[in-house]
């Protein structure tokens, strides 16, 4: 009986400045590590892998590169948890590391990073930022990720990430590459003869000559059943690389004389079937020879058949086996915390573990029944401990690819109207709806009007680039960055502009409100918010203070983190979201912060935000509220202004996603509440079920 064996890992580094080959035998930012004696149990049989880039003069940055290096690896050894909650927990950690130090010093530095974890046969990669990596089977290359992301958040701008999570099942001799985001540029196909029917010491020099006069660190892992033994053990530094000098060099036949894994089996019973075909054929062709080649090549062959099935059977055993072993550990999870009584926080650990490695498997098991029954149960149970209140999210409108939504607003009025801009083409939208914003007003005319558009002719202005927009009476009004703020009437159609004074000295406009006939505008590039007020001559020009917040330095030592404002209709307070997960609601008139996120967790919130992106006042006087959207956590938490949380709410679209954690803007109606949210590419809304 044939028996798939664990596979190994033999490993090389390479790190290349303009074509030349460094002789430093351990390469900054890269890792390749075994499991150290203080790993918990449970990643004992865990292999890591790291490539870690950070940007600036990599003199300079390779110490502290090599600090979050150090952090990545120890956090994941010392988490419990599934494979990806650890490395979750890893980047996360390095990730706060790498913002502290941006915060407290004018050099600022982004990361990216790639963590792969071998276990067994299992490859589990995480990504975030502007990260590459190749995968070569037998059959071909795979590129991680497939296609370039439509947003691409690095490390070190802010406490939430986008992470990008794989899964596969490795056979004998499949290769892995991770790339320096410098050799971006090179096309997949340069790289197949360096990871297909390759081994690392001529796939290094594949890729040394691949990369050519260019720069940049490369780790490149090949899986094989029968490793060398003396694969580097991990210590408190990274370990360096076996290479085709420190080691034997490993023969074809003990290399790949173990058979393949699943996609083995089917290339081989795809080769047995050809081969038997042209078998007879040659035999029918040929009236004079003799017919003892077919019965003798089926007794040959057949054994082996048998023997392959054998093994494709077991395989395909072992991961039902796995599997069962995976629900096993999530029953387990779910039955701690359904008798963990008041310790809310060992429930909620033990329910997040369950739903995390039901995450995993469901990415693998995608139809199984009973894996979505308990993660149904799982979210019903996170919900119950949050005080969470579950809505519904129906699509509204898909649009193409390539679209990033960015912004969208109501029309006020209970008139219906749903606006949305579109920085990626640069356009402002107008869908037609009924009252309840819910539906199209007309179900055979979906499609909206294009409001505003790049390189539009309005009068002697012409269009540049679209920033944000609100809606004002009458009127949605888009701030242009160039200084230009475009009107269109949605009564009528007509557009009209409105030039701004001293827009020459705006540096990154991102955002707009209005107040008591006033314009603000959020400048992060300088870390103001501009206030404009009308003149007799039609324009608006830059008011005296120039900025709405007066208070001193301590208590906003850095505007330029700012995201997201809203100033409240009736008083001026206003509403401070930061790229680091500060909020604040300031009294403008005497600078003193009302409460932020450390008084909202002595009043009702029970989780911390973990990368809030969008914060909207609604209403008016008693019925007034404020919301915000925070996709880390996947969820839009309401809170009185007085600071008192009242609601959070989480929503799951049809298919079981959770739309709060691809949010880019939201905005609320209510009486019935009515969210409206819009990811990069859609507009939902999201009811009370």
């Amino acid at each position: 009986m044939l028996i798939s064996m664990e596979l190994q890992a033999v490993t090389g580094q390479l790190q290349i400045i303009d074509g030349d080959v460094q002789s430093e035998t351990a390469v900054p930012g890269i890792l390749a590590q075994s499991a150290p004696d203080n790993a918990l149990r449970e990643r004992r049989n865990d292999f890591l892998f790291v490539h870690f880039s950070l940007s600036g003069i990599e003199e300079e940055t390779a110490v502290f590169s090599q600090e979050l290096l150090h952090l990545i690896s120890r956090s994941f050894y010392t988490n419990g948890g599934s494979v990806t909650s650890a490395l979750r927990k890893a980047i996360i950690t390095a990730n706060e590391r790498l913002l502290r130090r941006n915060i407290s010093s004018s050099d600022t530095h982004e990361g990216a990073v790639t963590c792969s974890v071998l276990r067994n046969n299992d490859l589990f990669t995480l990504q975030v930022g502007e990260s590459i990596t190749y995968l070569g089977h037998q059959f071909g290359i795979e590129k991680l990720p497939p296609n370039p992301p439509s947003r691409i958040m690095p490390m070190g701008r802010t406490a939430g990430l986008d992470f990008r999570f794989f899964h596969h099942q490795l056979a004998e001799g499949d290769m892995l590459l991770f790339l320096d985001p410098r050799l971006a540029h090179l096309p997949s196909r340069t790289f197949k003869s360096a990871l297909v029917d390759s081994e690392v010491e001529s796939g290094i020099e594949t890729v040394r000559h691949i990369v050519g006069e260019d720069s940049g660190r490369l780790l490149l892992v090949e899986f094989t059943e029968h490793a060398p033994t003396d694969f580097p053990l991990a210590d408190d530094s990274p370990p360096p690389p076996p290479s085709a000098d420190i080691r034997d060099k490993l023969t074809d036949d003990s290399r790949r004389a173990a058979a393949k894994t699943a996609m083995g089996v089917a290339v081989f019973t795809g080769w047995l079937a050809d081969f038997l075909n042209k078998l007879y054929s040659s035999d029918e062709n040929d009236e004079g020879a003799s017919h003892w080649a077919v019965p003798a090549a089926i007794a040959v062959i057949v054994p082996i058949l048998i023997a392959v099935v054998g093994m494709n059977v077991y395989v395909k055993r072992q991961y039902r086996e796995q599997f069962s072993s995976v629900k096993t550990e999530m029953r387990q999870h779910i039955q701690i915390a359904d008798h963990a009584g008041d310790d809310i926080a060992l429930a909620r650990e033990h329910y997040t573990a369950a739903l995390e490695l039901a995450a995993e498997e469901k990415a693998i098991y995608p139809q199984d029944t009973e894996l979505s029954n308990m993660q149904a149960h799982l979210l019903a149970a996170l919900d119950q401990l949050d005080n969470v209140v579950r809505l519904t999210a129906q699509l509204f409108y898909q649009y193409d690819e390539g679209t990033r939504l960015t912004a969208v607003a109501l029309h006020e009025g209970y008139k219906g109207g749903i606006y949305t801009i579109d920085s990626a083409n640069n356009a402002v939208y107008y869908h037609h709806t009924d009252q309840t914003y819910l539906n199209p007003a007309n179900p055979l005319e979906e499609t909206p009007d294009q409001i505003f558009f790049g390189g539009q002719a309005i009068g002697s202005v012409v269009v540049q680039n679209l920033v944000d927009g609100i809606w004002d009476e009458d009127s949605f009004i888009v701030l242009d960055s160039t200084g230009t703020l475009l009107t269109a009437f949605a009564e009528d159609g007509t557009v009209t502009t409105t030039p701004l004074g001293l827009a020459s000295e705006w540096q990154r406009p991102t955002d707009i409100d209005t107040f008591n006939g006033r314009f603000y505008i959020l400048d992060s590039g300088i870390g103001e918010i501009w206030k404009y007020f009308g003149s007799n001559d039609g324009q608006y020009v830059v008011d005296d203070t120039e900025r709405i917040l007066t208070f001193d330095s301590n208590l906003d030592p850095d505007m330029v983190h700012m995201i997201d404002f809203d100033i409240y209709s009736e008083d001026g307070s206003l509403l401070a979201l930061y790229d680091d997960g500060r909020v604040r609601y300031y009294d403008t008139r005497s600078g003193r912060i009302l409460w932020d996120e450390a008084a909202l967790m002595k009043n009702g919130l029970q989780t911390p935000f973990v990368a809030p992106t969008a914060g909207k006042l609604i209403g008016r006087g008693l019925n007034s509220s404020i919301f915000i959207a925070d996709p880390g956590s996947g969820r839009i938490v309401q809170i009185s202004r007085a600071g008192t949380v009242l609601a959070q709410y989480r929503a799951t679209t049809a298919d079981g996603t959770e739309l709060f954690r691809q949010i880019t803007d939201f905005t609320v109606a209510e009486s019935p509440l009515r969210m409206f949210v819009v990811t990069d590419t859609a507009v939902y809304n999201a009811l009370l079920k």
